[in-house]
């Protein structure tokens, strides 16, 4: 029987399905996730481009959501082996040798594994027009439920971070929200909640992020309904990540130590959102007090020392020459082991993407992970740490730097409304501090020889003199 544009799936052999999934296009998660977002917006996962939503659950339900239009035609087109623009982020990075939350996704979901029930046959049941019998299919939840935060990060903004607020409002390069706090039907987060108590027992695999997921009344919620209905073993299809700040671990009368140890080590991973240690990493994610962060994996290393606790490192133009010192600080001083540690590449704020650095910055920095590889290459059983370095290595072939002297701009007047100093935090970049001076008095300098130099900076052609 043909469908629209494609045979249907419970007429395709076991091996055509197995081609599918291992593909370029094809994604498991339109069928078994979706990706709302504080303002109720819904994309169909964390790394979909943000400018086609694929509903909103302000206005519509989460069933439909599942079966609304947009999704239909994504589960179509996948299924004819084209790509989605929503999930050009995941081919890109997958240039780059990047490994994706697209092919995750396909092994985790589509193959068996001991403690995952494959989905093959949800994939198999989808009807003509794309839809899915059955109702929502939640497996894997991703739902980042208010941006309540307690930092405001350099790359963040006020979507996911509830601070933000007012640097928005003084900045030209965020828009403004209309409220500080925002939450998915805000006033109906009780209801909603309940609603959500029907997916739970499908649910296999949870990943918490915000915003500040400890910070989240919802994330006490539900976690303690997976301790009541104990799901907590290792036993149950039930895997629970985090990206925190870890700046705090205590939320009102709440403790996450005391939570994160009624689960066995292997269902939890703690990944925390640091990009740099001390004075550097105070200043990219304002807000963070790194005594307290340190004080924080101390604790949890003498109260639950088995769970798995890795450094999720997001790499901007912040952070891009020092992040191999910061990797092997980390290691040197206990708060990780040698596999602890992932590159998480910046892609969706162009304007700070570590490839804007003119090329020798960018030729250095290869260079330092070049050296770091050949020092962990028979340490790094998960090959976490390797591979993602590796992705790095090459995604600082490209050439952003024509947008540098933007960056520099924003960066320079979110300094003077935070009352900070970007080349005094980071003095690696002092160098190009020469430019901001350039691009303010680019006008009166247009008769100026010097501002030919410009241009030979941003190539890599010796310093401003």
């Amino acid at each position: 029987m043909v469908g629209v544009g494609f045979e249907r799936m419970d007429n395709k052999t076991d091996k055509e399905l197995e081609d599918l999934v291992k593909g370029d296009a094809f994604c498991v998660l339109p069928w078994i996730h979706m990706h709302p977002w504080p303002d109720g917006r819904v994309f169909t996962c964390c790394l979909s481009e943000h400018h086609t939503p694929v509903g909103n659950l302000n206005t519509e339900t989460l069933e439909e959501v599942y079966n609304g239009d947009v999704m239909k035609r994504f589960r179509v087109d996948m299924l004819n082996d084209k790509k989605v623009s929503n999930c050009n982020r995941c081919y890109e990075q997958e240039g780059y040798g990047h490994d994706t939350l697209r092919k995750r996704s396909n092994d985790e979901f589509m193959q068996s594994h001991d403690n995952w029930t494959h989905k093959r046959d949800i994939v198999k049941s989808t009807e003509e027009d794309g839809s899915v019998p059955g109702g929502v299919n939640m497996t894997y939840v991703d739902m980042r439920f208010s941006n309540i935060c307690n930092m405001r990060c350099r790359t963040c903004g006020p979507d996911l971070s509830s601070n933000w607020f007012n640097d928005a409002v003084d900045s030209k390069y965020s828009k403004t929200p209309e409220t500080a706090i925002l939450q998915i039907q805000k006033g109906k987060t009780y209801d909603f909640m309940q609603q959500f108590d029907k997916y739970l027992p499908t649910v296999e695999k949870i990943y918490w992020a915000g915003g500040e997921p400890l910070m989240m009344d919802e994330h006490w919620y539900i976690m303690e309904k997976l301790v009541e209905q104990g799901r907590t073993k290792n036993s149950s299809p039930m895997r629970i990540f985090y990206n925190t700040n870890f700046r705090n671990l205590k939320y009102k009368d709440k403790d996450a130590i005391d939570l994160w140890s009624n689960f066995e080590p292997s269902v939890l991973s703690i990944g925390a959102s640091l990009d740099a240690s001390g004075a550097r990493g105070e200043y990219i994610r304002k807000g963070t007090i790194w005594s307290e962060t340190v004080k924080n994996r101390e604790r949890m290393k003498r109260e639950i020392p088995r769970v798995d606790f890795n450094i999720s490192c997001t790499v901007s133009m912040f952070n891009i020459l020092n992040v191999v010192d910061f990797y092997e600080e980390m290691v040197s001083t206990k708060m990780i082991g040698v596999q602890d540690f992932a590159v998480n590449i910046l892609l969706g704020k162009h304007i700070h993407r570590c490839t804007v650095l003119p090329e020798r910055y960018r030729l250095k920095a290869q260079k330092d992970i070049e050296r770091l590889l050949e020092k962990i290459k028979d340490d790094d059983p998960l090959g976490r740490v390797t591979n993602t370095f590796k992705s790095l290595h090459q995604f600082l072939d490209d050439d952003m730097s024509h947008l540098m002297l933007q960056s520099m701009k924003e960066a320079k007047e979110m300094d003077r409304f935070r009352s900070e100093t970007l080349f005094d935090a980071i003095p690696e970049l002092g160098e190009i501090e020469e430019l901001v001076y350039l691009y303010e008095n680019a006008e009166s300098l247009q008769e100026d020889p010097r501002s030919s130099q410009v241009d030979n900076f941003a190539q890599g052609e010796g310093t401003v003199e």
